[in-house]
């Protein structure tokens, strides 16, 4: 398996910042893990 998920940092710039995550969250376009919630 590749690298599928990009660092905190990288996340936050593609998504613009941590509103736009948890909107692509709630519209189901992410499906975080716990392992993605800890870095």
């Amino acid at each position: 398996m590749g690298k599928t998920y990009e660092t905190y940092h990288e996340v936050m710039g593609r998504f613009g910042g941590e509103d736009g995550f948890y909107a692509a969250v709630d519209a189901g376009r992410v499906t975080p893990t716990s392992e993605d919630w800890q870095r």
